[in-house]
């Protein structure tokens, strides 16, 4: 169908889709954007909006909750958030928690009076009346049943806020099909609106697997292990130690190096290990990247994964992955790393024969790599705008 319009004279020919207006997306995480980020869910986050401001048909705002807003301004601009245009919202985060769980509270079109969408791109409750509500999960890992038993009121609120936000959104987003049935098995929520986007791979660990290993290691002329998360109960802090004992007894000339942050009951054991080195947070993407293609392999040894981001730059980087059987990890592997049983001492020798074995490596990396390819944030952030499209935009 076409339209005629006279303009100068002239009959101009309009298609109808050139009318309509782009679909208005208001984004809000309770921060300031995101800057320079590494963790998963900022790296996420960070490429959604990214993809989603680079589309015509969409008009993409950052609101910004009143005690953010001085630091969201005085960030320099980096990466492509910083093309998002950030409003500032006349309330705290906290007051709009208390809006959206308060019959009477505001909704959120009461500060963005034109969106079609609220999008909450981490696992936050927005009201709203008007426009539609749109949430990430990316894992559900404080409730699970086994942690759930032991839940304090801080963490019971916790759990009934994310299960308001299940069921008032209109569409909600996740990033592995093991994540989504865990999301219906212990919230109930509905499988037909969930939509697995994933995670992807920055095109900088793709450019590593092309380097020379020693050209790039900050540890030249020494073999290591490389684990990043940090020694933490999530990230499977007690089997990183028992690795590194294990490493000492067998091969007190090799490393483990975790980046991360270290939770205080692990602290006393790594200053008791002598080949356990572990670089706090603050790493720039480029500098964990070299740590990663210089390592033997990567370890991910989580209690928990609703991804495991990191075994997948590793792959990307051209380096093998040894995993703990659990969580999404064994989904983002397939058959391209080695999952273990990492409890059993039995299973933890395999993955220190990687050092020993340049066949079994080398096999590793090439299935690895290929596996990696296909883990592209183009793709991920495609399916995202696809289903806010299909969904439908605004009148």
């Amino acid at each position: 169908m076409r339209i005629g319009l006279r303009c100068a004279g002239e009959r101009v020919l309009i298609y109808p889709n050139l009318l309509q207006r782009p679909i208005r997306v208001a984004v809000y995480s309770g921060e300031m954007r995101p800057f320079n980020p590494t963790t998963g869910v900022n790296k996420h986050m960070e490429n959604m909006l990214g993809a989603m401001v680079l589309q015509p048909d969409f008009d993409v705002r950052f609101y910004v909750p009143r005690e953010e807003w001085a630091r969201d301004q005085s960030c320099p601009p980096s990466g492509f958030s910083s093309a998002i245009p950030s409003v500032r919202l006349p309330i705290s985060r906290r007051r709009m928690l208390v809006n959206s769980l308060t019959p009477c509270g505001a909704p959120f079109e009461t500060y963005a009076p034109d969106a079609d969408w609220v999008y909450a791109p981490r696992e936050l409750l927005c009201s709203t009346r008007t426009a539609k509500f749109a949430v990430t999960i990316h894992d559900i890992y404080n409730f699970e049943p086994e942690r759930r038993e032991r839940f304090n009121p801080r963490q019971a609120f916790q759990y009934y806020r994310w299960s308001q936000a299940i069921a008032r959104a209109r569409t909600v987003f996740t990033v592995s099909q093991f994540t989504k049935e865990r999301i219906c098995e212990v919230f109930g929520g509905d499988a037909e609106k969930i939509v697995v986007v994933g995670n992807g791979v920055a095109p900088l660990y793709f450019d590593m697997a092309s380097m020379e290993p020693e050209a790039v290691t900050p540890l030249p002329g020494i073999v290591y292990y490389v684990s990043v998360g940090g020694v933490t109960r999530k990230k499977g802090g007690r089997r990183l130690l028992q690795f590194a004992l294990r490493l000492e007894r067998t091969s007190p000339d090799q490393r483990l190096v975790v980046i991360g942050l270290v939770e205080r009951e692990f602290q006393p054991d790594i200053a008791a290990l002598r080949n356990l080195m572990v670089i706090p947070h603050g790493l720039a993407d480029a500098d964990i990247a070299k740590w990663v293609r210089g390592s033997t392999a990567m370890l991910c040894f989580s209690e928990y994964e609703g991804f495991g981001i990191p075994a997948a730059e590793a792959m990307a980087a051209g380096v093998p992955v040894v995993a703990h059987r659990q969580g999404a990890l064994v989904e983002v592997l397939g058959d391209a790393g080695m999952i273990i049983d990492a409890d059993s001492p039995s299973q933890l020798n395999d993955a220190l024969s990687l050092a020993r074995d340049p066949t079994l490596r080398n096999g590793m990396i090439k299935r690895g790599y290929a596996r990696a390819a296909r883990l592209r944030w183009k793709r991920c952030a495609e399916t995202l705008v696809q289903a806010f499209r299909n969904t439908g935009s605004g009148p």
